[in-house]
C-alpha cells in the first residue's frame, strides 16, 4: 500500500510538471514577465546613471562609475554558481545594465568632456550629447564583435542563427554561462542600436527626419512585436529573459527615434521631476524580480 502511494505520488508530480511546462497560461506568463523584467531595467538604469552624475563629481564620480561596472561583472560571474539558469540570466542582464551605465557610458562621457566635444544643437535644443557624437568611432570594433558572435557563443539572436545556417557554421554553445552571456548580449545590443541610430541621425548620411530613418524605426517596432508574440511560447525563464534582451533592445530603438522626434518624454532623464512615475516603475520592477526569484527554471534548455 505504501509503495503504491509513493508510486502514485511520483506519477502525480510528473504529470503536474508536464502540465506546468505545456500549460499556455504559465508559458505566456514566463515570456510576459521576462519581457517586463528587461524592459523596466532600461529607464531605471538610465535614471540611476543620471542621479549619480548629478550628485557626484570628480574622483567620486569616477570611482562610483568604476564600482558600478565592477558590480555588474561580479553579478554575472557570481551567476555561474547557480544551477538555476533563469536566475543566472536575470543576474547577468542586471549586470549588463550596470556595466553599460557605469563603464561604457561613463568612459564616453569622460573622454568627450576631456576633449571638449560640444553637443549637437538644433534650434537651441541639445539633440545629441557629446558622448554619443564620438561613439561611432567604435564601429570597426562593433563589426568584429558581431563576427565573433557568429562564430562562437551561446546567443539567442535570430540574425546570428540565420547567418550560421546560411554559412553552415556549427558551434557548441549550449551550457555556456548564461550570466556572462546575458551581460555581453545586453551591452552589445545596446551598443549596436546606438551606433545604427547615430549613423542614421547624421545629416551627411540620412538625418533623423529622413523617411528611411522612420521606416527603420517602424521596422524595429514590427520586429519587436513579432518577437514578443513568439517569446510568449518560451518554455523557460532563461530563454524568456535572453529573448527579451533582443526584443527590448529592438523595441527601445523605436522608442529612441520617437523621443528624437518629440513624441515621447524621457522621464528617466529627469527622475527628480518625475519622481512618482519613476517610483512606480521601480515598484513594478521589484515585484517582477521577486516573482522571478521565487521560480526555479526546471525546463531550461541546457
Amino acid at each position: 500500500m505504501i509503495v503504491n502511494l509513493v508510486t502514485l505520488q511520483s506519477k502525480l508530480i510528473k504529470h503536474l510538471s508536464i502540465y506546468s511546462q505545456h500549460n499556455p497560461l504559465i508559458t505566456q506568463m514566463r515570456g510576459l514577465l521576462s519581457f517586463f523584467f528587461v524592459l523596466l531595467m532600461m529607464p531605471l538604469g538610465h535614471a540611476f546613471v543620471v542621479l549619480m552624475a548629478h550628485n557626484m563629481s570628480g574622483a567620486y564620480l569616477t570611482a562610483g562609475a568604476a564600482a558600478l561596472g565592477a558590480v555588474g561583472v561580479a553579478l554575472a560571474v557570481w551567476a555561474n554558481r547557480f544551477a538555476n539558469r533563469g536566475l543566472a540570466a536575470a543576474l547577468g542582464t542586471f549586470g549588463g545594465v550596470l556595466v553599460w551605465g557605469g563603464w561604457v557610458e561613463f568612459i564616453y562621457m569622460s573622454y568627450a568632456a576631456s576633449l571638449g566635444v560640444p553637443p549637437l544643437i538644433e534650434d537651441g535644443v541639445v539633440v545629441t550629447k557629446p558622448e554619443y557624437l564620438i561613439m561611432p568611432t567604435a564601429l570597426p570594433f562593433a563589426v568584429l564583435t558581431f563576427i565573433m558572435m557568429i562564430y562562437g557563443g551561446d546567443t539567442r539572436w535570430g540574425i546570428v542563427s540565420l547567418i550560421r545556417r546560411m554559412l553552415n557554421i556549427r558551434t557548441e554553445s549550449r551550457g555556456a554561462n548564461p550570466g556572462i552571456w546575458s551581460l555581453v548580449e545586453l551591452v552589445l545590443l545596446i551598443w549596436y542600436a546606438y551606433l545604427a541610430l547615430l549613423l542614421m541621425y547624421d545629416k551627411d548620411i540620412l538625418g533623423d527626419r529622413h523617411p528611411a530613418t522612420l521606416i527603420f524605426a517602424f521596422i524595429c517596432l514590427a520586429v519587436a512585436i513579432t518577437l514578443f508574440v513568439k517569446q510568449l511560447r518560451t518554455r523557460s525563464w532563461e530563454s524568456g529573459i535572453r529573448q527579451s534582451i533582443v526584443t527590448v533592445c529592438i523595441l527601445w530603438t523605436w522608442v529612441e527615434v520617437m523621443i528624437r522626434l518629440k513624441f515621447f518624454t524621457e522621464i528617466w532623464i529627469h527622475p527628480a521631476e518625475y519622481a512618482v512615475e519613476m517610483i512606480l516603475l521601480l515598484v513594478a520592477f521589484v515585484a517582477v524580480s521577486l516573482f522571478l526569484l521565487r521560480k526555479k527554471d526546471k525546463y531550461a534548455d541546457n
